[in-house]
């Protein structure tokens, strides 16, 4: 994916306007099934262009002026519309939105769960005895289809006021998670610079309110619908930074060393625990007790959530675990009993919707 992917000029003395932006509707859903390759690119400049230009296709509106255009007939390089862009990706794509998520995310992330050894087998051996996938895929691509265009038309416009505050809730403390910190360095050297400005909530809480009321229309009922919004606002930190403030805030008053937060990541090094609690002080969410590592690079710290956060992180994030496989597979379920008559006539239903 390119900024000229999306939209750009075709070659030639007769331009035209051509990319991605000029082949959908004004109102579109398209899917990615790997955008690692973006987000990991080794070009960081084209990688900050293209997120620059995602930002501008999430407001609304593109407009590219390019020097040396080609004759166009008068034509603008413009879009307008609504594009809903859903994109598969790897763990991978969290050490490398530090300096996107400073300029301001526009997206929200859903994790899934890791496969125990048992599945891991069981999808492995999947692969070698399945069949007649294609015919499978193409009609699961046309029943996503319907069913989304028919839950178009069963979209609430509100969520009641309890639900609505908790997204609110939700909202504010991962603007504040997420922000990107920026860090120069490697190793014991490696240091946060530069002072975070965490976003406004606003944007989120527009992302989050329409994830859940797009949930309903596709069958779950409001408290499910909203909790898949907390649960994707909540994956929308980076998982190790998520891990480092939870081992924080189960120390409660008491504070947490570095140990515990170590502790918390469940695999990696030390020095991510410390990279991490260095995050978040510098965001502003946690407090520290003790001589900083520059006077004392041995003395014992304390870590814990700065009293300002302490209630909003009780009311959104203090049950918030992995997503488990068993979930998934409730939620798929739930979605299946939906019934209704897609547009070309078919009635879904069960499994198959």
């Amino acid at each position: 994916m390119t900024r000229a992917g999306l939209l750009s000029w075709s070659p030639g003395r007769k331009a035209k306007r051509v990319g991605l932006l000029t082949r959908i509707p004004p109102t579109a859903l398209v899917t990615i099934s790997d955008f690692s390759t973006v987000a990991t690119m080794g070009d960081r400049e084209a990688r900050a262009r293209m997120y620059g230009m995602l930002r501008v296709v999430y407001d609304g509106h593109v407009y590219r002026g390019i020097g040396g255009e080609p004759s166009s007939d008068g034509d603008e390089l413009e879009w307008s519309g609504h594009l809903t862009l859903v994109a598969g990706a790897t763990p991978a794509i969290d050490a490398h939105t530090s300096v996107e998520a400073a300029l301001g995310e526009r997206w929200l992330t859903i994790r899934l769960p890791e496969s125990d050894a048992n599945r891991a087998r069981r999808r492995a051996r999947f692969v070698i005895d399945r069949a007649g996938v294609p015919p499978l895929r193409t009609r699961a691509q046309e029943l996503a289809r319907d069913l989304i265009l028919e839950a178009r038309k069963h979209i609430p416009t509100s969520l009641p006021e309890p639900l609505a505050a908790r997204l609110v809730d939700a909202a504010t403390l991962i603007a504040y998670a997420r922000t990107g910190v920026q860090f120069e360095g490697q190793g014991k050297g490696r240091v946060a610079v530069g002072l975070p400005t965490p976003e406004e909530p606003t944007r989120l809480t527009g992302q989050l309110h329409r994830l859940a009321r797009c949930a309903i229309a596709l069958g779950l009922d409001e408290h499910s619908a909203v909790e898949l919004a907390v649960r994707a606002a909540l994956d929308s930190v980076p998982l190790a930074r998520m891990r480092a403030l939870q081992a924080i805030a189960a120390a409660g008053e008491t504070g947490a060393t570095v140990t515990d937060v170590h502790r918390g990541l469940g695999r990696g090094s030390r020095w991510a625990a410390l990279w991490e609690i260095d995050a978040l002080d510098a965001i502003g969410l946690i407090d520290i007790e003790g001589p900083t590592r520059d006077e004392d690079p041995s003395a014992t710290r304390l870590h814990s959530l700065n009293e300002d956060w302490r209630g909003v992180y009780t009311s959104v994030a203090c049950s918030h675990s992995p997503l488990s496989i068993q979930e998934v597979e409730e939620t798929v379920a739930r979605v299946s009993t939906l019934r209704m008559r897609t547009p070309s006539g078919t009635l879904l239903e069960g499994g198959e919707a």
